[in-house]
């Protein structure tokens, strides 16, 4: 399961955000699964359950869509690990650089 944005839930049933924006206003989205700060959030259940009910679930290209989030999801989690990795070995680097200046 996935918590949606506005954003993700215009690319999950190919439209704009503006539609879903006003989807929302017109209270035809399902409330919220979740507020974060300001912003709404609905599982990703929630929200194609909604869009089979009401035949706005295209679901080939809800899945296609779902597939290309979770590869981008695997390669931001590679580089963060990446970068965490030269992190540690940089921060070790540098005490190894401290010590012999001692």
């Amino acid at each position: 399961m996935r918590l949606l944005g506005i954003g993700e839930i215009a690319r999950l049933l190919d439209v704009e955000r503006g539609t879903v924006g006003q989807w929302r206003f017109r209270k035809l989205l399902p409330p919220p699964d979740q507020q974060l700060q300001v912003t709404p959030a609905w599982w990703d259940s929630t929200i194609r359950a909604w869009a089979m009910s009401t035949g706005r679930l295209d679901i080939e290209h809800w899945d296609a869509t779902i597939k290309r989030m979770e590869k981008a999801d695997d390669n931001r989690r590679r580089i963060e690990a990446g970068r965490r990795r030269a992190g540690r070995t940089q921060e070790r680097d540098e005490m190894i650089e401290e010590d012999g200046k001692r």
